[in-house]
């Protein structure tokens, strides 16, 4: 094969070979490359891509020197088309690395373009140096670049890279605050991608408007056509109509952009409930998303703050709050580090907690400072890079034209130079400035924080000296009844020499303290077994005055509206369906309360014999079956068919069907619940479970539930508001007991719950 087809091959498959095959690939380039003589246009080809793999590495010096070799031949060439391309592949590949190189090769590419009359790689070259500058602050120089690449799209009809520039130009206008140009620009870009179809775009520009609808002023709004009392009913409508367009075009972080919106427009509107479940959702979506760390991170502390905020949860709180703040030092992103930490110091001083307090307040004061730092230097940066440029562009002028003029232009660049150098020290004297300012804020929250904490400890000590005093009068206490106990002894004493000197009154003495110990523990083992009962009584009456009393009351309230006949028949549906939910609820209660007071009764005991769990189970499924429904849950039942158990079948019944119907009343609808079984044959025992997805338990219940003895259990309202007594998980308990079995559970909070049911094989 000739050198020139071999080289162009290679080429080729370079352009779609990744990793470490793109390492061989340009080891052979490399080898090839001296067996090509011509300097033609497929060595400039050939050379771009090898600059382009050296990018890819970082390794700027072979960039630079393989970048040079193909601007020189391309200048041979007098190819300026092919120059053009060249410049703007390496300003590409300066981008972000050096912006300074990146911006004088945009220069040079527009330069030589315009004069080749290239005008897509012109227009691209605007195109990329105002995204350049817009990636830096600089929205007037970003502005003027989009604008004329717009206006260089638009002579040769490219409607695609135009909708692209009405984009940026909208995304540009509202960083410098100007609402209206925003609106008519992203109005613009909206119409073509709907002309085109283009559903990520119209996305895009759905999000862009509904968001400067709700950021602009009333003014602003005005001259955009929109009256202000329409604004969030506007906004609102651009939301539904971006996240259709974003569920068609598949984005999920697309789709987890607007969820953050609805929340933020519910919570703008005091729709607090309503604002919560979005923020979750576009949590939910962009959790495992690797490049929607920040997306994530930004929904985590939007949930933590509206938890402290709106709803005065503080656990809820730190759990979103210690988690971004996690995630933000992990990816590096200081503003959110920053409003976390201030988060967090305003949570653990409404707690009171001032050291806490501090500490965070602290930190949040220096992330801030490195921001201001960093903005600060970015800034300067900005201004120096304009500064370098322009005299770069200046020296290059200046090589043309060898005149006298050049000295007072040197001067004059001199002076403007003084200029620069006075004001940046100008703005690092304001900067300054600031920085005390901040310090003497941070002194102040400090006093304020060390006074509030003197305040506390000078508490602390009142309460020490009453515990001192406490003790006080304990050991006084304990004096008395040693001294009781001293004479006790002596009478204790006296009676033993009495008994020795008459031996048949000791010995009818310890024969009747005998009959009174029995007597005693006689007596003890009663009054247990009585206060067993009066708490079970307690248990009956505390549940029937407070869970049966309101059932029964709402039964009469709606006797009488029956009664008087005055309820339409909507309202009569809606109270017959509530009364139903009642019934069902006391109904389900009963059955658990007699259950319970029967267990506590001598002579109730199980009825061991041989039970088919799967039958069991099919029965029960049978029962709650319109519950799953009416929560739209599938039920996964992978039980076997042949797993016999030693038990009473009714108990067994009684567990399994309180063990789903808690699964059912704690899972969010539309999740899916699990049965399944473990056989362990060595330990003769069959573990039973129902696992969900549902609202889970935090750790202490969790221990409460695994811990041998459990006299009281309270009930949580479920995620539709169900209500619960607490005794149906006791009578579980109870019952596994007394089959010789056990009830168990495992759970993490927010991912769901494992209970198992523990029985012996048949």
């Amino acid at each position: 094969m000739k050198p020139a087809g071999l080289l162009l091959l290679v080429i080729s498959l370079f352009c779609i070979i990744p990793g470490k095959a793109q390492q061989r690939r340009l080891d052979s380039l490399l080898a090839l490359g001296p067996q090509y003589h011509h300097d033609d246009s497929l060595k400039v080809i050939y050379l771009k891509e090898v600059f382009r793999a050296y990018a890819s590495q970082k390794n700027y010096a072979k960039v630079s020197l393989y970048a040079d070799s193909a601007v020189k031949i391309a200048k041979a060439l007098s190819n300026k088309k092919l120059l053009a391309y060249i410049y703007q592949r390496i300003a590409l590949i300066y981008h972000v690395s050096d912006r300074l190189q990146a911006i004088t090769h945009y220069r040079q590419s527009i330069e030589v373009a315009h004069e080749a009359g290239v005008v897509k790689t012109e227009a691209g070259s605007y195109l990329n140096l105002g995204a350049l500058y817009q990636g830096i602050g600089d929205f007037p120089a970003s502005l003027d670049a989009h604008e004329r690449a717009l206006a260089l799209y638009a002579s040769i009809g490219d409607k695609d890279d135009m909708v692209s520039c009405y984009m940026n130009i909208a995304n540009i206008y509202n960083g410098m605050q100007q609402r209206v140009q925003a609106i008519s620009y992203a109005r613009k870009a909206l119409e073509a991608f709907e002309a085109g179809k283009s559903y990520r775009g119209m996305g895009v520009a759905y999000d862009v408007l509904g968001s400067t609808y709700l950021s602009a002023t009333t003014e602003e709004l005005t001259l955009a056509g929109i009256l202000p009392d329409s604004r969030f009913r506007i906004a609102a409508e651009m939301f539904e109509k971006g996240l259709k367009a974003a569920k068609l075009s598949g984005d999920v972080g697309l789709i987890a952009s607007f969820y953050t919106d609805f929340g933020r427009l519910n919570e703008m509107t005091d729709k607090n409930e309503t604002a919560l479940q979005f923020f979750l959702q576009a949590q939910e979506l962009s959790r495992d998303r690797e490049n929607d760390q920040e997306a994530y991170l930004d929904n985590l502390v939007l949930t933590g703050v509206f938890y402290l905020k709106k709803f005065k949860n503080v656990e809820k709180a730190k759990q979103y709050l210690y988690e971004a703040l996690a995630l933000s030092k992990k990816i590096a992103r200081l503003p959110s580090q920053q409003d976390v930490l201030t988060a967090l110091s305003d949570l653990h001083e409404g707690n009171r907690n001032f050291d806490s307090a501090l500490y965070y307040f602290r930190n949040a004061i220096i992330i801030r400072d490195h921001i201001s730092s960093e903005e600060r230097e970015n800034e300067i940066t900005r201004k120096q890079l304009k500064m370098d440029f322009d005299m770069k562009e200046r020296e290059y002028k200046e090589t043309q034209l060898l005149t006298d003029a050049k000295l007072k232009q040197q001067v004059l660049l001199a002076r403007e130079r003084e200029q620069e150098l006075l004001l940046r020290k100008q703005q690092l004297e304001i900067s300054n400035k600031e920085k005390s300012l901040q310090r003497l804020l941070f002194l102040q929250k400090q006093a304020e924080l060390e006074a509030q904490k003197k305040a506390q400890a000078s508490q602390l000590v009142q309460e020490h000296l009453k515990a001192e005093y406490d003790k006080k009068i304990r050991d006084q206490q304990i004096d008395v009844q040693n001294a009781e106990l001293g004479a006790n002894r002596r009478l204790s004493f006296f009676l033993g020499a009495l008994a020795v000197i008459v031996l048949a009154v000791a010995v009818f003495i310890f024969k009747s303290r005998m009959k009174t110990v029995k007597l005693n523990r006689l007596v003890s083992e009663q009054k247990s077994e009585l206060e067993e009962l009066v708490k079970v009584k307690d248990k009956i009456f505390s549940i029937v005055s407070h869970d049966m009393r309101a059932p029964i009351n709402n039964l009469v309230a709606f006797g009488s509206l029956l009664e008087e006949g005055e309820i339409g028949q909507e309202k009569l549906a809606k109270y017959i369906d509530q009364v139903k939910s009642t019934l069902d609820h006391t109904s389900s209660m009963m059955e658990n309360l007699l259950n319970w007071s029967a267990s506590q009764m001598q002579g109730f005991a199980p009825v061991i014999t041989s039970v088919l769990l799967n039958e069991i189970v099919a029965n029960v499924i049978t029962g709650i079956e319109p519950a799953l429904q009416k929560k739209k849950l599938q039920l996964d039942n992978r039980l076997l068919s042949d797993i016999i158990v030693t038990g009473d079948s009714n108990m067994i019944e009684l567990i399994i069907r309180n063990l789903l119907n808690n699964a059912i009343k704690f899972s969010a609808p539309g999740t899916r619940l699990e049965l399944f079984q473990v056989k362990d044959k060595d330990n003769q025992q069959v573990v039973f479970s129902v696992k969900d997805n549902g609202l889970g338990l935090p750790q202490y219940k969790v221990d409460k539930i695994n811990a041998a003895a459990v006299l009281t259990m309270e009930s949580t309202y479920g995620t539709n508001k169900e209500k619960g007594t607490g005794l149906g998980l006791m009578l579980c308990k109870h019952f596994a007991g007394l089959m010789k079995g056990k009830i168990s559970v495992t759970s993490k909070e927010g991912q769901g719950s494992i209970f198992s049911l523990s029985l012996p094989l048949a």
